[in-house]
C-alpha cells in the first residue's frame, strides 16, 4: 500500500502553495521541440552585497508565441550553486544532504523555494542542512569529472558527515553512453566526458568529440551529420548491466574523492523518479556499490491516477517535474528516511 511506503501525507491534499495552474488545453498541441529554449529576456544576474548571492528571472516560452510554460526566478549562492531556501538559520547544522542530479534536481522552471532540497531543507530539523549540487544536462560522468577538476567544489559544506541523494532519470543514462539522439547534436553533449569501465576499474578518455576511440569516433561522425535525426535512430535502445555499473562506479568514486577531504557520506540514496529500465538488476546493482534505491515514480503515478490525471506533476510540453510533485517527493523522503 502507498500508505505503508511513503507516509500518510502521501494521500493528503497538496497545500495550495504548491499547487501548478498551467493551462493545458492551451498547450495540448505542442512538443518539446516547439520550446524557445533561448527566450530567456532578464538573464541579467543582481546581486545581493549582503550575502553574495545573485537572482535572475528565466522564462520558457512557445516558439513565435506569446505562450509561457513558466516565468520564474533562480538564486544562485555564492559558490555558484542553486540558493536553497529555509535554512538560513541553521548555522549549527551537524549533518548535511548533498542532493546531486540534473535539472530534476536544480529544479528548472520552478521559482526559488519550491524545488525539492529547498522544500526538504523546510521539513528537517534545524541540525541538517541541504545543498542542491543540481546542474542541468549532467549524468555521473560530469559530476566526477567536476569533483575531480576541482578541490573547493564542496567547500559551503561544514558539516561532519550527511547523506548523498541522487534523483535519477532515465535520460541520464542516455547522456553517460551517448545515444545520438541525446540532445541531438548539442555541443553540450559532445563535449562531455567519456568513461569507460573494464574489470572494475575506470578509464577516461577525455570528451566526447575528442575521443581517440574508433566507435566514438564514428558516432561523433554520425551524430554532427545528424543521421540518427535523419532515421530516428537511439543508440543504445537498451541499457545494459555494464552501463549500470559504470554510473555507479562513477558516482561512488565521486563520494570517496568527497570523503578524502575529511567528511563521511552515512547514506547513499538513488531516486528513481522515471524510467523505463530493468529497475530490480538497477537495485540490486546499486546494493552492491551501497546505495539504496528509493522508487517514487509509482507514487507519482498513482498520485495522478487518483486524481484523475487532473494532478499537474509536470511542467506541460518542457517535462521537468512541477513544484507539485516535490512536493510529493519530500514528503516521501522525510517519511522514509528522515
Amino acid at each position: 500500500m502507498l500508505i505503508n511506503e511513503f507516509g500518510s501525507n502521501s494521500l493528503n491534499k497538496i497545500p495550495a502553495q504548491y499547487l501548478s495552474h498551467y493551462d493545458l488545453k492551451k498547450l495540448k498541441d505542442f512538443t518539446y521541440s516547439d520550446i524557445d529554449h533561448n527566450h530567456n529576456p532578464d538573464r541579467f544576474w543582481r546581486i545581493s552585497d549582503e550575502t553574495q548571492n545573485r537572482s535572475s528571472q528565466f522564462s520558457k516560452k512557445i516558439k513565435n508565441t506569446d505562450i509561457e510554460l513558466y516565468n520564474v526566478t533562480y538564486t544562485l549562492n555564492k559558490y555558484s550553486k542553486r540558493f536553497v531556501e529555509s535554512q538560513d538559520h541553521k548555522q549549527t547544522a551537524k549533518k548535511f544532504i548533498i542532493a546531486a542530479g540534473d535539472s530534476f534536481t536544480f529544479g528548472e522552471g520552478i521559482n526559488q523555494g519550491y524545488d525539492y532540497p529547498s522544500q526538504l531543507a523546510a521539513l528537517l530539523p534545524d541540525d541538517w542542512k541541504v545543498y542542491n549540487y543540481g546542474i542541468a544536462g549532467d549524468s555521473a560522468n560530469d559530476f566526477y569529472l567536476r569533483v575531480l577538476a576541482n578541490p573547493e567544489y564542496f567547500d559551503q559544506i561544514d558539516a561532519p558527515s550527511g547523506d548523498f541523494i541522487w534523483l535519477f532519470h532515465e535520460v541520464q543514462f542516455k547522456r553517460l553512453v551517448f545515444p545520438l539522439n541525446a540532445y541531438k547534436t548539442d555541443d553540450y553533449i559532445h563535449s562531455k566526458p567519456e568513461y569507460t569501465l573494464s574489470e572494475g576499474l575506470l578509464s577516461y578518455h577525455g570528451l566526447f568529440n575528442s575521443s581517440t576511440r574508433p566507435l566514438r569516433k564514428v558516432l561523433n561522425l554520425f551524430g554532427h551529420l545528424q543521421i540518427p535525426n535523419t532515421f530516428n535512430m537511439e543508440i543504445p535502445s537498451l541499457f545494459t548491466e555494464n552501463n549500470f555499473k559504470l554510473f555507479f562506479n562513477l558516482l561512488n568514486n565521486s563520494i570517496q574523492t568527497f570523503e578524502k577531504r575529511g567528511k563521511k557520506i552515512n547514506r547513499r540514496i538513488i531516486i528513481n523518479y522515471y524510467s523505463q529500465i530493468n529497475l530490480s538488476q538497477f537495485t540490486e546493482i546499486a546494493k552492491s556499490f551501497g546505495f539504496e534505491v528509493f522508487d517514487v515514480e509509482k507514487l507519482i503515478s498513482a498520485r495522478d491516477l487518483k486524481n484523475g490525471g487532473d494532478v499537474q506533476m509536470t511542467i506541460p510540453v518542457d517535462g521537468h517535474p512541477s513544484s507539485e510533485a516535490y512536493w510529493l517527493l519530500t514528503q516521501a523522503l522525510k517519511y522514509k528516511f528522515y
